[in-house]
């Protein structure tokens, strides 16, 4: 299920970044691979929706991202 949220932060040069879920909750991470639109990089405060997945450590990662 899609969820939304906003980007909390991005670094363009390591290409990981953090969104925070719209109804609140701690930021989840993500990475410039996990964007659907590579083109263009996230700025903070963009809305995007994405869906949730475990990484190989079990921690809670945010994929499939596009812009809303």
């Amino acid at each position: 299920m899609t969820q939304h949220g906003k980007v909390s932060h991005y670094n363009d040069t390591t290409g990981t970044g953090f969104i925070a879920h719209e109804k609140g909750g701690g930021p989840l991470p993500f990475t410039w691979a996990d964007l659907q639109d590579q083109a263009q990089l996230p700025k903070q405060n963009d809305l995007y929706g994405y869906d949730t997945q475990s990484d190989q450590d079990g921690k809670i990662c945010a994929v499939n991202l596009k812009k809303a």
